[in-house]
């Protein structure tokens, strides 16, 4: 018996690789435009733990003794801060992971501070205020003014 012939040859030939570049180079160009989005606020899907900021709060002309609180490793570092009314206190996101600073009073709120924001509040009166991550209640911290 003969071997079956091979089916005959249209002409055409089924080119697939165009379109697998085509949708390989969309897909990247999204991925990349949502990271882009996400880095630079242009997202609305962000939660609402308050008002979104980089930096915000009560400023004072010029506040005459600063100190700074850092957030990293899922720490407020230092945990306890002691200072005297009249000082601003500084608290800088150095994490890629989003945070926030809460008081517990619900008197003060940051919203959400991502890598690299910063968020400013000056006290006045002495007191001792606790504050958390609203995200990662976990994590929590505590500022003490002396007058």
């Amino acid at each position: 018996m003969p071997p079956t012939p091979a089916p005959p040859n249209t002409g055409r030939r089924v080119r697939r690789t165009p379109m697998l570049v085509a949708a390989l180079t969309g897909t990247v160009a999204v991925v990349l435009a949502a990271f882009w989005l996400a880095r630079y606020g242009g997202s609305s899907a962000q939660p609402s733990y308050g008002s979104p900021a980089a930096v915000h709060g009560r400023t004072s002309p010029a506040p005459h003794v600063m100190a700074d609180v850092n957030i990293v490793n899922f720490r407020f570092t230092p945990a306890e801060v002691t200072v005297k009314a009249g000082t601003t206190i500084r608290w800088t996101n150095k994490g890629y992971v989003p945070h926030t600073v809460n008081f517990t009073d619900g008197a003060v709120n940051s919203g959400v501070l991502n890598n690299g924001n910063q968020f400013t509040h000056t006290f006045t009166t002495p007191g001792t205020y606790p504050y958390l991550c609203h995200i990662h209640p976990f994590m929590h911290g505590t500022v003490v003014v002396t007058p």
